[in-house]
């Protein structure tokens, strides 16, 4: 199998000051395609530290994937760090610098930002259309190296649209065995446990075997078998136990499962929000695209806005509005 190893950059993880999305999503997603992962460690805005990783990684692995430490700050040292380490001068790449002009609309960009179109010599540009942190990759040692930005927002897109592609076309995608992976929401742990053991007692069902993680308001299940196609004859059951609305196959947050249904129907929608704060507003807007059905919102706190901008009736009206939140 296709190896891969995976180095989240940032003080900030390591001292715990924020946790490690990268590494979790990044395998994830590579495990499903068939890829082996075989590390993934946090090191932090460190030079030695940074350079220690990819030693024990570059000519080791297939395929390095790193993220963070791309931005314009005196911390970001992630580019110079990989091309000192590979022995190549870094390159400025003028494509890269008018991407990154792009993001400073009506002004100059700080000349710290320079640094941030510079990769190391041979390496090729990832396009960042959300932030002004292009991405680089290229090969070293047997090893293809992708260089991500940190933010969640960012380097999602890109390790979809490009970093996927391109390893599809260099080393081609497996089946990841017959694991299942199943999105389960509005449930606890320990009564999707209760619905597992259930099944698993059936006749037909006793190789059934699950792992489970808690991400984001859902519980993301991988479910196993002992024959193939196993999983699959269990998918229907969990659904008839648990409901057919709070259980979908794949990795899906319910923000992600709501535009799909939206985009299926060929519905919009548009949202008002009071002690949400605007928070499902963001979380539509995270997800590049969402602008194909989501119309956009407003956030009403105050009970004279709700009557103002909202037309509730204050005879009962706010009643109503708290109950329906």
């Amino acid at each position: 199998m296709t190896s891969v190893a995976i180095i989240a950059i940032g003080t900030e993880l390591t001292e715990g000051i924020i946790q490690d999305s990268h590494g979790r999503y990044i395998a994830s997603q590579l495990h499903r395609l068939g890829f082996s992962v075989r590390s993934s460690r946090l090191v932090p805005d460190d030079p030695e530290c940074i350079e220690e990783a990819l030693k024990q990684t570059i000519g080791h692995v297939d395929i390095l994937i790193v993220t963070g430490g791309l931005g314009p700050t005196t911390d970001d040292i992630t580019s110079r760090v990989v091309a000192d380490f590979i022995g190549k001068k870094l390159v400025f790449h003028e494509k890269a610098w008018e991407a990154v002009m792009s993001r400073f609309t009506g002004q100059n960009p700080p000349a710290t930002n320079r640094k941030q179109a510079c990769f190391p010599e041979g390496f090729l540009m990832l396009e960042n259309s959300l932030g002004t942190a292009p991405g680089f990759h290229g090969r070293e040692a047997g090893t293809h190296v992708f260089c991500l930005p940190g933010p969640p927002r960012e380097m999602m897109p890109i390790f979809q649209q490009q970093v996927i592609p391109l390893v599809g076309q260099e080393f081609g995608f497996l089946e990841a065995g017959d694991d299942l992976v199943v999105s389960v929401y509005a449930t606890s742990e320990s009564q999707l446990d209760s619905v597992l053991l259930e099944i698993q007692r059936a006749p037909g069902f006793t190789d059934l075997s699950w792992g489970t993680r808690i991400d984001e308001g859902r519980i993301v299940l991988t479910l196993r078998g002992g024959k193939p196609g196993l999983p699959e004859e269990a998918y229907p059951l969990i659904r008839q136990r648990l409901g057919l609305r709070w259980v979908r196959k794949g990795d899906c947050r319910q923000v992600e499962e709501l535009l799909r249904i939206l985009r299926e129907r060929e519905e919009s929608l548009a949202v008002a929000e009071s002690c949400t704060g605007g928070m499902l507003s963001k979380e539509l807007t995270d997800i590049p695209g969402s602008s194909d059905v989501y119309r956009g919102g407003c956030v009403v706190y105050a009970n004279e806005s709700k009557t103002r901008v909202l037309g509730v009736d204050s005879k009962g009206g706010y009643q109503l509005v708290r109950a329906l939140v």
